[in-house]
């Protein structure tokens, strides 16, 4: 963890400690907190990963869940019409939508 999310850990820690909060502005502060984390998790991601690999990763978690619903079977079907498997067909849509999600970034 790096100095600025352990300053933040420790001031929500302090305002929460020092002050009586109604549950909502607890759960905001969480979910900032939350986000914090998150981000520290982005720029701390594994050697080599990019982030394009990431956007990819966090799409195919999607994907994934939607092998089970009528979107999975869609996507059997225009992998097996590509000539490829599922999976093969779920990672270039992961990387189609990081390509998307980088450019709209950039913009």
């Amino acid at each position: 963890m790096n100095k600025e999310l352990a300053a933040i850990e420790d001031l929500v820690a302090e305002v929460k400690a020092r002050y009586s909060l109604p549950d909502p502005a607890l759960r905001a502060i969480e979910a900032a907190l939350a986000f914090a984390r998150k981000q520290q998790a982005i720029i701390a991601a594994p050697e080599g990963m990019t982030l394009r690999d990431y956007f990819a990763a966090r799409c195919m978690q999607s994907l994934a869940l939607a092998q089970f619903s009528e979107l999975g079977e869609s996507i059997r079907n225009a992998a097996k019409a590509d000539g490829v498997t599922p999976h093969d067909y779920m990672a270039s849509i992961a990387y189609a939508y990081a390509e998307a999600m980088l450019k709209a970034r950039a913009s």
